[in-house]
């Protein structure tokens, strides 16, 4: 358009006309100039804040939790790298910040789980069991041990680690739905959140439950637990990521399919295919 308009100005031999235009670019040129700078210095303000939040949030978590927060902090770190270079995403400090200290945050939670699983009474549960299958009592108390596990502990879990990160990445755009709509932001967590995919989430863990299973009956160490469960969370992101993936390939197919039949019914209509004879 910018190309036509000084095609059309060049064969103009009104001068003003001219001039009117070539001060009207050189204005808008010079307003773009001087906000860039101003816009850059912003970016790197916000990034630098992001930063010292992040590194806050993780130095907070270590008095509490040691090295396990560290642990999952790199995990999700290397997870939101690999995640982007799989599927070829360009690489954004934000988001990479987020999930850094979304990682110790999780690293707290995961210390928790990890330590409650050996309190649990599972023994005195499965108990009644050793006298009908003495053979296979240790098998199954091991079994028993990994169901409370995942999906037992894991399913509040999974709505915690969805809701938090829902609300990490949509807090501004839910504020200001709150404003508009008066809905809380409690119930647009759980409705977008958590509710959104949540059962087939519980069925990606479910296929990590042979890792599991070793996990918490031949691993006493925490620490240790937590690094292996930083590998699960790392093959989980990548069970969801396929997944949204695959939904996401079906949902543009349908739209083709949706559209090319439309397209045949209109060229079917009577009037189009008289007009196409004549």
């Amino acid at each position: 358009m910018k190309d036509s308009l000084e095609k059309i100005l060049e064969k103009n031999e009104n001068p003003a006309i001219t001039a009117d235009y070539t001060n009207h670019t050189n204005n808008k040129n010079s307003l773009e100039s001087r906000l860039e700078p101003e816009t850059k210095k912003k970016g790197k303000l916000r990034l630098f804040g992001s930063t010292l939040f992040t590194a806050g949030i993780i130095a907070a978590t270590i008095p509490i939790v040691g090295l396990n927060s560290i642990y999952a902090t790199i995990g999700n770190g290397i997870g939101y790298l690999i995640e982007k270079k799989k599927n070829k995403e360009k690489f954004k400090a934000s988001d990479f910040l987020k999930e850094l200290y979304t990682g110790a945050v999780m690293g707290l939670v995961g210390t928790a789980i990890y330590t409650g699983i050996d309190k649990v009474p599972v023994e005195e549960i499965v108990s009644p069991l050793k006298n009908v299958t003495p053979k296979y009592y240790g098998i199954v108390k091991n079994i028993a041990k990994t169901f409370v596990f995942n999906p037992g502990l894991l399913i509040p879990y999974l709505a915690f680690y969805k809701g938090f990160t829902y609300l990490r990445d949509n807090y501004k755009k839910m504020k200001q739905k709150k404003h508009e709509t008066g809905e809380g932001m409690l119930k647009q967590t759980y409705q977008n959140g958590i509710k959104k995919d949540y059962w087939k989430g519980v069925g990606n863990l479910l296929k990590l439950f042979p890792i599991h299973y070793v996990n918490v009956n031949y691993i006493t160490s925490v620490p240790t637990r937590i690094m292996v469960g930083v590998g699960n969370d790392i093959l989980f992101r990548m069970f969801q990521k396929k997944e949204n993936q695959l939904k996401f390939s079906q949902s543009r197919q349908k739209r083709s399919t949706i559209h090319k039949e439309t397209l045949l019914e209109a060229i079917r209509t009577p009037q189009l295919q008289e007009a196409m004879h004549k």
